[in-house]
């Protein structure tokens, strides 16, 4: 589950109380699954006469979503009261074992698109913000604590999460506080019954998949991989690891696997 942070514009940061609407959200935001809505609206926290927000998610200082952690989110966030990131715990080996995916599929899609939990404790330590926050993150009770443990490498200040949806954030000169919104009762994801996805009565072990047409260096300028803050200065050397930047050939997803972790009988 990827939650989010939301500011709510008809809120005044001056006061306490008040009930977040799930249909009055901020700007830009286009629901709780969506990597636009991550933003604790600059407008309103001005409000309250305080600094604003760093809404990076990470080194984005705008709409966009998810990823890596670099040099600018630090240049751009200084002297911000809150400092909040997507956060992507780096547990690819737990991940394996509760869902069945590859090692390959997590690493992979962690060290080329996000900000792994020791990264965000790093980024905040740099940042020295009043408040640190994770939003877009995976919020798993059974995870939590490697979360926690790994942004605590490096942050030892105000920490919360900006989850379950919608978290409520109030900032004054003298006080920050975190509140709940009032929202309906939220459910988990589970997959599909991949033979109904593809239109066959059994599904392959392995499902082979094309490689990218594009790969990410063919998307994206060299300087902004350049300016990636260097793993080993957020890993502790004992979990410092060779980030994969490309994917294994040939590429295969393991459905059976996948959906035997589901309880689907296959």
């Amino acid at each position: 589950m990827e939650c989010h942070v939301d500011a709510l514009a008809n809120e005044r940061v001056d006061e306490s109380g008040g009930v977040a609407h799930c249909q009055q959200r901020s700007p830009g935001h286009r629901g709780a699954g969506d990597a636009h809505g991550q933003v604790v609206a600059a407008q309103v926290l001005q409000l309250g006469g305080v600094e604003a927000v760093a809404a990076a998610e990470v080194g984005q200082l705008g709409p966009q979503g998810e990823g890596r952690p670099d040099e600018l989110t630090v240049k751009y966030s200084e002297g911000v009261d809150v400092f909040v990131t997507e956060c992507q715990t780096d547990t690819g080996q737990l991940m394996s074992i509760k869902y069945g995916l590859p090692l390959w599929l997590y690493d992979y899609t962690i060290d080329t698109h996000h900000t792994p939990h020791y990264a965000v404790g790093y980024l905040m330590k740099q940042i020295k913000p009043r408040l640190g926050m994770v939003t877009h993150i995976e919020y798993e009770e059974d995870i939590i604590n490697e979360t926690i443990a790994g942004i605590r490498a490096h942050w030892d200040g105000f920490f919360a999460f900006g989850a379950p949806d919608v978290v409520t954030v109030n900032v004054t000169p003298d006080a920050i506080w975190i509140r709940k919104a009032v929202l309906p009762g939220l459910t988990g994801a589970r997959i599909p019954d991949f033979r109904k996805v593809l239109g066959v009565p059994e599904v392959p072990e392995e499902l082979p998949l094309p490689q990218p047409r594009l790969p990410r260096e063919e998307q994206q300028e060299q300087y902004t991989r350049e300016i990636e803050i260097e793993p080993t200065k957020y890993y502790p050397p004992d979990v410092n690891r060779d980030l994969p930047t490309k994917l294994p050939d040939p590429l295969t997803m393991p459905l059976k696997k996948i959906m035997r972790m589901f309880g689907y009988d296959v």
